[in-house]
């Protein structure tokens, strides 16, 4: 068999009388399309591969047992239900029928029905008018209370601003505990404010807007424990807005719970 199939391949090669004979079989004198990159991306753009829906983590706290259920309420402001479970106590650990927290994934940015949400408020009018609104809820997380979700709003009285102001607003958490020196700064955020359509919030004309991250209000420890103060201070086209009373650019409260 060996030698049947040797005696074909050596006819097979008598009919080529050269290498350029050779290279034509090999198909490299033959003419090929040019790979052009730029053709090649826009074929992969045109069928992208498909991308996962943006997500982040919002933790929801045991807050309450009733009817059979363990409620949450979670750092998004939603409220979460889940059947109690037998408790496991095979371990040796401490058991309940409910989880004392709860991290799920949920899509960013947060959606809520703020009409659930237990909102509070701090208001301040600046020297020229300008209103500063801090928006907020207070949520227990078990050892520490914080305010969240968060939103800071500018209102400027009349005509109202123009939509092209560059606004930025700094939130300042100092420690506000007779076991800390005073005026001791614990957090800062800053934040740029975007402009919001009349009417979209009832404020009447165009006002900015932003949403901050949480705020620490109080945090509760063994033998010890923390509450907050906060400043906040805006400024519109390099220029800050006052307290009319004290003529300071930093506007001092404390966010309650």
């Amino acid at each position: 068999m060996k030698k049947t199939l040797l005696t074909a391949i050596m006819f097979g090669l008598a009919g080529i009388s050269s290498a350029g004979d050779i290279e034509n079989l090999s198909g490299k004198n033959s003419t090929l399309p040019a790979i052009d990159a730029g053709t090649v991306w826009n074929q992969v753009n045109q069928h992208p591969f498909p991308q996962p829906n943006p997500t982040t983590l919002d933790t929801c706290i045991f807050t309450e047992f009733k009817n059979n259920k363990c409620i949450f309420k979670c750092e998004s402001g939603a409220i979460l239900t889940e059947p109690a479970v037998k408790p496991d106590f095979s371990t040796g650990e401490p058991a309940g029928a409910c989880a004392t927290h709860i991290i799920r994934p949920v899509k960013d940015p947060f959606t809520f029905n703020k009409a659930d949400l237990n909102w509070k408020k701090a208001q301040f009018t600046a020297a020229d008018g300008t209103k500063i609104v801090v928006d907020y809820s207070p949520l227990s997380l078990g050892g520490e209370i914080i305010a969240s979700p968060l939103w800071v709003t500018i209102v400027k009285p009349g005509m109202g601003f123009t939509g092209s102001e560059k606004v930025r607003a700094v939130i300042m958490n100092y420690y506000d505990s007779s076991n800390i020196a005073a005026n001791t700064l614990f957090e800062t955020q800053e934040l740029d404010l975007k402009p919001v359509p009349p009417d979209s919030y009832g404020h009447g004309p165009l006002s900015y807007q932003a949403q901050g991250q949480r705020v620490e209000l109080s945090q509760s420890h063994i033998g010890y424990g923390y509450n907050f103060r906060q400043e906040i201070a805006v400024v519109v086209d390099g220029k800050w807005l006052k307290d009319p009373v004290n003529g300071s650019s930093n506007f001092k409260f404390k966010m309650g719970w």
